[in-house]
């Protein structure tokens, strides 16, 4: 189990990138601790006003962020052409093995699923073999039921999830 009170940290930020780069996410953690430490803002929404300002660090790495209380929350960068829902198109479709060639189905996405009571967005693999057909591979993304959007720009939105003290934080690496 995660906490700060293990540790006696008052706050504790992790990523959730599997090949974390530093250099990435330098500029945020300067931001946090000249707001937070130094100018002494409190930090009530002082994660939603760094993310606003720190959409390339999203594109590299979701943020989960554990405060005093024990209370887990993970945040997402999600973008919709690039990240739907905070999940990565993959790069090369499984099938065909073209690359980049997902494109969002605009018909098959629905803003809410009837059945989950969930958004989703269906993307297809647009390459074509040599007779001209469609590869047909499909992949489905679905939002979480409990996400909120923290803000939204053309350059992407970041997802806020709050997770149940306990949970597996392993769970969170994409």
């Amino acid at each position: 189990m995660l906490t700060s009170h293990r540790f006696k940290f008052n706050r504790v930020i992790c990523f959730t990138a599997k090949s974390f780069m530093p250099l990435e996410v330098s500029r945020f953690l300067v931001d946090f601790v000249h707001r937070f430490h130094i100018l002494g803002f409190p930090d009530d929404n002082i994660m939603c006003h760094l993310l606003s300002e720190n959409q390339k660090l999203g594109a590299h790495s979701g943020i989960v962020f554990v405060d005093l209380k024990g209370t887990i929350t993970e945040y997402r960068w999600s973008h919709r052409t690039r990240r739907p829902f905070g999940i990565p198109l993959p790069f090369q479709c499984p099938i065909c093995k073209c690359f980049k060639s997902y494109k969002r189905d605009g018909m098959a996405s629905t803003a809410l699923n009837t059945v989950t009571g969930l958004d989703n967005a269906v993307w297809r693999c647009t390459s074509r073999n040599a007779e001209g057909n469609c590869c047909g591979a499909q992949r489905v993304f679905t939002n979480r039921p409990t996400a909120v959007v923290l803000d939204i720009q053309d350059c992407g939105e970041w997802l806020t999830h709050n997770l149940l003290p306990g949970a597996p934080v392993e769970a969170l690496l994409n």
